[in-house]
């Protein structure tokens, strides 16, 4: 998938007359990606908490030895 972006840029570049269209193209993905990153991140670590909170137990009564 890496290989082709070298030559999808030049075609670009080739159909449009300019390479800003590339880069543009180019930017937009890793920003994509970045922000699917950070969504699965921060969702993830809501779910962390749901789980922490619902595993905790309350100690009702302290039992002591005579």
């Amino acid at each position: 998938m890496m290989a082709s972006g070298p030559p999808l840029a030049g075609y670009i570049a080739d159909s449009t007359g300019s390479y800003a269209p590339a880069f543009y193209m180019a930017g937009g993905s890793i920003v994509t990606g970045a922000s699917f990153y950070f969504m699965i991140y921060f969702f993830h670590k809501n779910e962390e908490n749901v789980t922490e909170s619902q595993t905790e137990l309350v100690v009702v009564e302290k039992v002591t030895v005579v």
